[in-house]
């Protein structure tokens, strides 16, 4: 058996544990594979513990509630060639002042020895529920099947997001935009209702001014450039894609989904969620009730034992898991351990101009140390082989092409350049004796003087542009 889908999500306050029972019934009668006797147990299953089952398909409803909490767990399970798969959705609603709901979907992989785990598509379950129900609010964002379109003025509640230090727990996708003001990903909202009911989507907006702004509240932690992100706000971690990878690779929604669906899987579902505890509140709940009971039969001494004796079961179970989550776990450790070990490369802590800045400068020194490096050499092989397995940087190329239009439209320094290039993330200022000193807006050791004055030919301004490139790239 193999975890193959795990996410969690809060739904509207509007939305019963009825109305999540009835949709999960629609969802699975409405399969056009299953057996019609089937469909008809499932349409005619009634009660809070109750069972069908049809040659190879099965489904288990549990309800139950404990306190102020309401809790309702449904394990479907059927078959395919060599295969079988088992959907489990539990839910926990808190009754206060506000009715809050919140819905797990978990799907497991059962297949013969020497067959491979197949990813699996998100559950159309999930569609059905934020189209019947709608979804929550999950911190202070709404789970919703639409993207959030960023504006300026909202850096500073982005960043809380981002790093975790608001009340969200979903993940967040990203998307930066490109030095073009283009998005890699071209169809944001059909990201967004692929990902619902699994993460939230953000979306930069067309002002360079919002990254340069969040950067400075994140510490450089943003992505940017056209760079893809997902930050994973419970654990404060981010993994992104930089724009040339995005670039080659077709279909990169689908990269995103197998990224978030892992890092889903990895995690655990709150307490509330699992199916254990439906089974933990039903077995305190009916050993409470013959213990109770004044005057007990033998039958009752014998559902005393057959409850421990399920009781034992199930944490035998759970202990096999658990084990096998740790071996799963420290074969993962292992595995990133030994490709750490083999990178033998630590890159330098330093804001980024561009994305993938710092990988690229050791890049380029690399070339141009390969191109003066004999051709039957270890050292040449070596460095072949870092530069083919780290491509050329596209945002680089993009940045400087786009610097060097933009200073050619020009013969000296003014205002108008200025503002060109603090929209690019560069900032000038004053040196005296008819120059400015440019920096890069992360970084204040580093600059180039451009001239306010114009020289008696281009030369001396081609010159300035060649060492302003020089300088920074």
């Amino acid at each position: 058996m193999a975890k193959v889908f795990l996410t969690q999500f809060p739904i509207s306050r509007k939305g019963s544990l009825d109305d999540l029972l009835e949709i999960s019934k629609k969802w699975i009668i409405g399969s056009p594979h299953i057996p019609d006797v089937f469909k008809e147990q499932v349409n005619s299953l009634r009660g809070n513990w109750s069972k069908v089952d049809y040659e190879n398909y099965s489904l288990e409803v549990r309800r139950i509630s404990k306190g102020n909490s309401e809790f309702l767990g449904l394990k479907y399970n059927y078959p395919s060639k060599n295969e079988s798969w088992e959907v489990t959705m539990t839910a926990e609603s808190k009754i206060g002042l506000f009715r809050k709901t919140d819905v797990a979907i978990q799907i497991d992989y059962f297949s013969k020895p020497g067959i491979k785990s197949k990813n699996p598509k998100k559950p159309y379950l999930i569609k059905l529920i934020l189209e019947e129900i709608e979804g929550g609010v999950d911190g202070d964002l709404e789970v919703q099947e639409k993207p959030y379109f960023l504006e300026r003025g909202e850096e500073a509640f982005v960043a809380d997001f981002l790093l975790g230090n608001s009340k969200n727990v979903m993940p967040i996708v990203y998307l930066s935009r490109d030095y073009d003001d283009n998005l890699l990903i071209k169809d944001p909202k059909k990201l967004a209702q692929y990902l619902s009911g699994m993460a939230h989507v953000f979306v930069e907006p067309e002002d360079k001014r919002f990254s340069f702004d969040l950067k400075e509240f994140m510490n450089g932690k943003n992505v940017f450039g056209g760079a893809i992100g997902i930050y994973w706000p419970e654990i404060h971690r981010r993994n992104y894609w930089l724009p040339e990878v995005i670039s080659e690779t077709s279909r990169f929604s689908q990269v995103i989904f197998q990224d978030i669906v892992k890092g889903l899987v990895a995690g655990r579902l709150r307490d509330g969620l699992t199916w254990e505890n439906l089974q933990r509140i039903h077995v305190e709940k009916r050993i409470d009730e013959l213990r109770k009971k004044e005057e007990k039969t033998a039958e009752d001494f014998e559902e005393i034992y057959k409850v421990c004796e399920e009781y034992e079961e199930k944490i035998n179970e759970l202990k096999q898991r658990l084990g096998q989550q740790v071996r799963f776990n420290q074969i993962l450790n292992s595995k990133l351990k030994s490709r750490e070990a083999g990178r033998d490369m630590i890159l330098p802590e330093i804001d980024e101009l561009y994305p993938g800045e710092r990988l690229s400068v050791l890049r380029v020194a690399a070339e141009t140390i390969c191109r003066n490096t004999p051709q039957n050499s270890r050292k040449r092989r070596i460095l072949e082989d870092f530069l083919k397995k780290n491509p050329e940087n596209i945002s680089r190329g993009k940045l400087k092409e786009k610097l060097r239009k933009i200073l050619q439209k020009y013969s000296r320094f003014d205002d108008r350049l200025k503002r060109e290039l603090e929209a690019l993330g560069f900032r000038a200022e004053k040196a005296g004796s008819g120059h400015y000193k440019v920096y890069a807006r992360i970084d204040n050791s580093v600059f180039s003087l451009l001239p306010t004055t114009p020289g008696g030919n281009n030369r001396s301004w081609d010159n300035s542009i060649s060492d302003f490139l020089n300088t920074f790239f």
